[in-house]
């Protein structure tokens, strides 16, 4: 939806401090705005990552991190009544603290740096707060950072774990409405009913990410979660993966309905003369016109039959993309900055569900000269697609943007003294949560041709939650799955030189596609020319690449070295 007309609009760029009365305003139309974008991926659901987290650790692991870049989630931000400041307080006789009529956005302390930076909570409330964080991290956990009952240094928490965050935090840290408001919701992003052991590893999770790689917990991928795929894609190709691109999977059909064929005999792969661990199983036919044959298949719950995943739907992930022309928080704000805030939202049905989150993204700039432009992602959890999410957002995005569709035919003169950032256009959507949809199909197919015992498998898809660790935790079950059907197992505790002398090589093009340093092709060397996964897999996920040692993989007749990795795929 665009709140531009196709005659140009005027704005001024008021994401600057302050901006001089002989300034010109900036003229926004679709095309100017159009140009801008190109440069920006819109994620369909995107993720804020914890910088300690199990996408972390798979990221780490698998060494992909070197395809990647990532920015700092900055500022978190809270849209909030504030209490009055210290002067003020100390005006008023009888004690109590009033606060402002009007909810305002303020920037929160996230941590024991920023806490005694800031300048919106009192002395006290700093020492409070202060207080609760450590005490929260020096909790005594198990290894899923859950704190273990009856330990020595949880007593306050083993009384109140089943009962409300909020009334813990009252009854046994003293913290008031304000600051139990802000730890709740925009620290544990929260709903206000959460109960006190959620909460807790929530804000965990939160304080044991602090100055893992700097000073700020939450990551953000620099060009989107898309950019995370696709990253493990390059990875794998690197290794001899081998992927079809601009294709879609079309159909997928048992193997023995082609033509008599059974499926039973041995498969033969074509870059080995050895049999596979099992037969082919399946035929599935590419949108490109081509065929493959595979001993197991995993597809996306996104992809499989409606009829299969349609009962297993009980959560949809209500989105809003906008593209504005100022940030919400200009205050001290850096060019790189990114901002998440958590706004609690009525009318979804339910109370338990966490708040809305809104993730600000400046737009890459290609010139220094360019006005600013800021992408912001709105979701929410709701439990009804037929929720209208523009109905939805409506009246919390009117307290926050300007949302004027232009009069027709009429240039706007854009109000300076409004401080609140226009919305240049806007794109409402629903996407359906697919966490909870089971791996093994054959009881919801009831077709046993596709099932676990048969190398089908189903993965979940991405949940309506505001981080990517349960899709790294489905992506380790889904593996397993796997590696039991191919009957993978870790390997022993074997040198790395054992290793390579007696299977050679590593996961890669076979020997005889590479060619020697004089040209030629060298002859097929006796031993086997890789490494198999389950002689390197130490039981862990996802399974670290080859070492460079690992690659190398024996001498030809000629005594020239040879490696697993062309220079063409390395």
């Amino acid at each position: 939806m665009w709140f531009l007309d196709e005659h140009p609009v005027s704005n001024s760029d008021s994401s600057q401090p302050a901006a001089s009365s002989n300034s010109t305003p900036h003229v926004w139309t679709r095309a100017s705005v159009e140009a801008r974008m190109r440069r920006v991926d819109l994620d369909l659901l995107p993720k804020i990552i914890f910088a300690t987290s199990p996408t972390v650790t798979a990221l780490l692991r698998s060494d992909v991190t070197r395809y990647l870049e990532f920015r700092f989630v900055s500022r978190c931000l809270a849209y909030t009544t504030v209490p009055n400041s210290p002067e003020k307080q100390a005006q008023q006789s009888d004690g109590s603290t009033s606060i402002t009529a009007a909810p305002t956005i303020v920037q929160v302390p996230v941590g024991r740096s920023e806490l005694f930076k800031t300048k919106l909570l009192t002395l006290r409330q700093k020492r409070l707060l202060g207080a609760f964080f450590e005490w929260c991290f020096n909790l005594t956990v198990d290894d899923n950072q859950t704190p273990i009952a009856g330990a020595p240094q949880n007593g306050s928490y083993d009384a109140y774990a089943i009962r409300p965050f909020r009334e813990f935090l009252r009854e046994q840290h003293n913290l008031d409405d304000f600051l139990q408001e802000v730890i709740t919701t925009n620290l544990a992003l929260a709903g206000e009913n959460i109960m006190t052991d959620e909460a807790i590893c929530r804000i965990r999770r939160l304080l044991i990410s602090m100055n893992r790689f700097g000073q700020h917990p939450i990551l953000w991928p620099l060009y989107g979660c898309g950019d995370l795929p696709q990253s493990y894609c390059r990875m794998s190709a690197v290794f001899g993966a081998v992927f079809c691109l601009d294709c879609q999977l079309v159909s997928l059909r048992p193997i023995e309905t082609q033509l008599g064929d059974t499926g039973n005999r041995p498969a033969v792969d074509n870059i080995g003369s050895g049999p596979t661990r099992s037969a082919r199983q399946f035929v599935a036919r590419l949108s490109n016109g081509h065929e493959v044959r595979t001993t197991c298949c995993v597809i996306g719950a996104d992809c499989a039959p409606q009829q299969w995943i349609q009962t297993q739907i009980h959560r949809w992930c209500a989105r809003a993309i906008l593209i504005t022309d100022r940030s919400l928080y200009p205050v001290g704000r850096k060019p790189t900055d990114v901002s998440i805030l958590a706004i609690p939202l009525s009318g979804r049905g339910e109370a338990e569900l966490d708040p809305v989150l809104l993730l600000e993204i400046p737009v890459e700039t290609a010139r220094r000269n360019d006005v600013e432009l800021f992408v912001v992602h709105v979701s929410a959890q709701i439990r009804s697609a037929s929720l209208d999410p523009a109905q939805l957002f409506q009246p919390m995005l009117n307290r926050l943007f300007e949302l004027r569709a232009p009069e027709p035919c009429v240039e706007m003169q854009s109000d300076t003294s409004s401080p609140l950032p226009r919305v240049l256009w806007a794109g409402y959507f629903c996407i359906p949560d697919l966490s909870s949809v089971e791996t093994i199909t054959s009881a919801r197919t009831n077709d046993p041709r596709f099932s676990s015992s048969t190398g089908f498998f189903l993965s979940p898809g991405a949940d309506s939650s505001f981080d990517m660790d349960s899709t790294a935790i489905a992506a380790e079950s889904v593996f397993r799955d796997v590696a039991a059907r191919l009957d993978l197992h870790p390997a022993s505790n074997i040198s790395a030189s054992t290793l390579l002398t007696a299977a050679g090589g590593s996961d890669g093009p076979r020997l005889s596609t590479l060619t020697s340093s004089n040209g030629t092709l060298p002859t097929q060397s006796t031993i086997n020319p890789y490494v198999s996964l389950d002689a390197r897999w130490d039981g862990l996920l996802p399974p670290r690449p080859p070492r460079p040692e690992d690659i190398i993989s024996g001498e030809d007749d000629q005594g020239t070295l040879q490696t697993s990795a062309s220079p063409d795929t390395a």
